[in-house]
């Protein structure tokens, strides 16, 4: 009788336990705590070694066996124009980072997560002046187009890699053969379901698909016309960090499997011709031992 009372005692506590946890909100302070919670050392603390999606030496382009994240993508081309060596690591789909998210980078023994955070700190290890010559427009110029990016284009990408069947199928046939068959179908509903949440809670994923593509459609027209027959985005002789984050979230839009597949983006490449000669000359400066991304989409597998 007395055990029984005890088990049952436990129980509804452990219940109670639950149902607090499931509906409390984390503090303002636990939030900054795990905001700045220092990441695991990892790789080596006498080089640069940064950490994506993929695997050293893929590269970013229409193949999504190839494809890493744009947030990825822009560190690489940073790194690459501003001439520094680094290494390419593939996570555990972040899992390493207590933010649970790439890119992460040891950058001669301190680790950092964040794109702008590795960018920035890049920027004041290796002295880099590619942006010191801006103008006050051209470097307000810059950060509206960042931000156009980040905070407007990107959710449409992935709207359109989670949301819409074509590009959802692409990401799950590619991803799911990452894990044994056996939990792969748990794995890739837990992994949709969490990106659905991102893009209903950014507001993007309330909107209808045709909504959604007309925002796309106006970022690139607006990128296309700032850029409109300059060499590069802000106009200058030379790229800037600006010409990163251009250039890596162009390539996810025009050339990623999970994109091309809408009609919207055919048709607005050949819109928006100048944006793809742009990509291409990027292409060169950055990877200039990689061919024409023409020539591969001729030969790219259907």
């Amino acid at each position: 009788m007395v055990d029984d009372l005890l088990v049952g005692t436990l129980s509804v506590t452990a219940f109670i336990v639950l149902i607090r946890k499931l509906l409390s909100f984390p503090s303002t302070k636990d939030i900054e705590s795990s905001a700045t919670k220092p990441l695991q050392q990892m790789g080596d603390d006498k080089a640069i070694t940064i950490w994506g999606f993929e695997e050293a030496g893929d590269y970013p382009t229409y193949r999504l066996g190839n494809v890493d994240s744009p947030y990825v993508a822009r560190v690489e081309a940073y790194l690459r124009l501003i001439g520094v060596p680094y290494k390419k690591m593939k996570s555990r789909g972040g899992s390493e980072n207590p933010r649970h998210k790439v890119p992460f980078a040891n950058i001669r023994g301190k680790m950092i997560d964040d794109s702008s955070r590795i960018i920035e700190h890049l920027q004041k290890t290796f002295s880099v002046k590619i942006d010191s010559e801006l103008s006050k427009n051209q470097a307000a110029t810059g950060h509206l187009i960042k931000q156009t990016l980040q905070g407007s284009l990107y959710w449409v990408t992935l709207h359109q890699m989670f949301d819409v069947q074509e590009g959802r199928d692409i990401f799950t046939a590619h991803k799911a053969a990452e894990f044994p068959p056996i939990v792969s179908t748990f794995i890739m509903r837990m992994i949709l379901r969490g990106q659905r949440a991102n893009l209903v809670g950014c507001g993007v994923g309330r909107l209808p698909h045709n909504e959604i593509v007309r925002k796309g459609q106006e970022d690139v027209r607006a990128i296309s016309t700032v850029l409109g027959t300059n060499k590069f985005i802000l106009g200058t002789p030379k790229p800037t960090s600006c010409d990163c984050d251009v250039y890596s979230f162009l390539v996810f839009l025009f050339y990623d499997d999970t994109q091309v597949v809408q009609p919207w983006v055919q048709e607005i490449k050949k819109e928006c011709s100048n944006l793809v000669d742009y990509i291409e000359r990027m292409k060169q400066l950055l990877y200039p031992e990689l061919e024409k991304f023409d020539e591969r989409e001729k030969v790219r597998p259907k």
